[in-house]
């Protein structure tokens, strides 16, 4: 499956900050529910967490980042592999996190900026729609046939000479 760049950069990110691998696992291992978490299993699918497929290998990997151990290459192979497959999961907690880490004053000062960044944007349209029109204008009249100018019919004669 192809990646979208931002899918892309976000996986790098987790790939290369040490410690974020083992608690992006170690996140998805939280999603599953206690039921789950206690059998070892996955019961409901419902979105969160490993499927079935990855559950035993998602919690032994989880459990062994919980221990405060560090990933082994092979460790690592297994994790980037169930970071890829649960990408979504991860970029939306990611998200969430970082959303929840705004200041409630920023959020007023981009509050009360929107309305000046709101007619900034509308003038910047205004201006571009102008050009438009302008651009859309001299298209069409370059596409219009030009004028020709009368033709003029040479007058002169040539004397024959007769013989």
């Amino acid at each position: 499956m192809q990646l979208t760049q931002s899918e892309a950069n976000f996986l790098q990110a987790i790939y290369r900050k040490p410690g974020a691998l083992e608690n992006a696992i170690v996140f998805l291992y939280n999603c599953q529910t206690a039921d789950e978490k206690a059998s070892g299993s996955t019961k409901a699918e419902n979105g969160k967490g490993f499927s079935m497929t990855d559950v035993r290998r998602g919690t032994y990997l989880a459990k062994w980042a919980m221990k405060g151990q560090r990933f082994t290459r092979h460790h690592r192979k297994n994790a980037e592999k169930l970071a890829r497959k649960y990408r979504k999961q991860l970029m939306v907690e990611a998200a969430r996190r970082t959303a929840s880490k705004v200041e409630p004053q920023q959020v007023e000062v981009q509050q009360a900026e929107a309305p000046k960044q709101v007619s900034q944007s509308m003038e910047i349209a205004a201006e571009t729609q102008a050009i438009f029109n302008a651009e859309s204008l001299k298209a069409k009249v370059a596409s219009l046939p030009k004028k020709q100018e009368p033709k003029q019919i040479d007058l002169r004669f040539s004397m024959l000479e007769l013989d």
